[in-house]
């Protein structure tokens, strides 16, 4: 799933260490891909998770079920959000 670096180094401080820890070196325009894998969330949880880091509100989908939304806060801690 294609994120953008700079959203998830503000919106987590460990996602901006997984970046910068995946990110040995760093191309002269910062646009080379980083690869973070998170194993633990399935397609709905990621979706999720990416979508509230862009929109600051969680999908109607994920509101509805109460097996993402416990992923979610799970995620949230474990990434240091605490607004998740």
């Amino acid at each position: 799933m294609l994120t953008h670096k700079a959203l998830l180094s503000i919106r987590s401080d460990e996602l901006r260490t997984m970046i910068i820890e995946e990110s040995p070196s760093i191309d002269s325009t910062g646009l080379e891909p980083t690869q973070i894998l998170l194993p633990e969330l399935n397609g709905d949880v990621a979706r999720s998770l990416v979508h509230f880091l862009y929109t600051d509100l969680l999908p109607t989908y994920a509101t509805a079920s109460l097996s993402i939304l416990r992923s979610l806060v799970r995620t949230g801690k474990k990434l240091r959000m605490p607004r998740l």
